[in-house]
């Protein structure tokens, strides 16, 4: 893309979000980059990484979205640089990483009881791995020197090997739509990527998607409904604030939203409802421990049309049981407690849960929200 077309579609873009903006939240109680991020419910729990003195942490916090505050919580076993971090069922998992050596150990926390546990070791040791999670099961691919593919089921509690990926890839940004998931620049040997990749967990199979306008490294990336925001990350000596946006509905790249405040590699996004969170990361070389968070409006998401249905309190979903799956907004519909309250239309409800069977993603997790209605004949207690 030209310089001329990429500074037109900034133009048309930020008329398009003149009223979406980056908004400054109180900033994490360490500065961090190489870390990793992950959400239960309304709270984002950070572990590990290196701090502003450049030494490898076990340390971790979490923020309550809903008091707007960053807590401590007990250090990790071991210190982790560069580790896989996702959530399975109301736990954190954390995978892998680097403090002088490569790991293949992982850890457990369970907010529940304020603990960490280890669980058992991956089959072979990686650093700037990314992680995942859908269903069950945690996946994590690639990191440095690394192509394969391992995944984790956290009722088995075992770790199996995947088909690998099209070359060894780290410093990636990696998130799960569906049973799908995306995978974003990186490096692979000595060369900045601006790749882009998809693997389908039912088949196995790895798919190109078309590349990002920019080359990166140490990016993030986070999905709300069917789009995901690759944000950040560096192209040798630049460091970008910029954010880019895939429609995973049409594997096309859309109008970027507006840059962020701070230019960030290395740092974490993670999604909470419509609200995009990015924290920490350095710039350029500097750990910060600063975070922003952007909210997508409803019609930008969901434009009003035939093809949504509107549910009560204003929030959008596709008809499409395809969609309805993949969209977080939907499975997140006003949760004061991590509930639907009771008087949502029913067919709505069933049609999520046929939609979250069909996927392989209906577990004691997605099904809680639920409890107030009758499913199928299924009772959520």
């Amino acid at each position: 893309m030209s310089s001329s077309a990429i500074k037109m579609e900034k133009q048309n873009s930020d008329a398009i979000h003149e009223t979406e903006k980056w908004t400054t939240l109180p900033s994490m109680i360490t500065p961090r980059r190489g870390f990793g991020a992950t959400v239960i419910g309304q709270n984002i729990y950070v572990v590990g990484g290196w701090n502003e003195q450049d030494m490898c942490v076990s340390s971790a916090e979490v923020y309550e979205s809903k008091s707007n505050k960053w807590s401590p919580l007990p250090d990790m076993n071991e210190k982790r640089l560069g580790c896989g971090v996702t959530s399975v069922n109301g736990k954190v998992y954390v995978i892998g990483g680097h403090n002088g050596r490569g790991l293949a150990s992982c850890e457990m926390f369970d907010p529940a009881t304020n603990e960490w546990s280890t669980i058992p070791s991956m089959k072979e040791a990686r650093f700037e791995c990314a992680a995942c999670a859908i269903g069950d099961k945690l996946y994590v691919i690639g990191g440095c020197c690394h192509s394969s593919v391992e995944v984790f089921d956290t009722i088995t509690q075992k770790w199996s090997i995947l088909s690998n990926m099209s070359r060894k890839q780290w410093e990636c940004a990696e998130v799960s739509v569906g049973n799908k998931i995306y995978f974003f620049g990186g490096i692979h040997q000595s060369y900045i990527l601006s790749s882009a990749e998809v693997y389908d967990v039912t088949t196995q199979n790895w798919t190109q998607l078309p590349d990002m306008n920019e080359k990166r490294w140490g990016c993030a990336a986070t999905a709300v409904g069917n789009r995901i925001y690759i944000v950040g990350g560096k192209d040798r000596s630049t460091v970008h604030s910029s954010c880019e946006v895939f429609d995973t509905s049409t594997n096309t790249w859309l109008s970027p939203i507006p840059d962020m405040k701070e230019k960030r590699r290395a740092c974490q996004a993670v999604t909470i409802g419509p609200k995009i969170y990015i924290m920490g990361g350095d710039n350029p070389s500097t750990a910060l421990s600063s975070v922003e968070v952007f909210e997508i409006s409803m019609s930008s998401l969901y434009p009003t049309d035939d093809n949504y249905v509107t549910v009560e309190g204003g929030y959008c979903s596709p008809k499409s049981l395809e969609n309805l799956s993949i969209d977080q907004i939907c499975r997140s519909l006003p949760d004061l407690d991590g509930d639907i309250p009771p008087g949502k239309p029913q067919y709505i409800m069933n049609a999520i849960v046929q939609s979250l069977v069909s996927h392989g993603v209906l577990n004691e997790t997605t099904l809680r929200p639920f409890r107030h209605y009758k499913l199928d004949q299924l009772t959520y207690a």
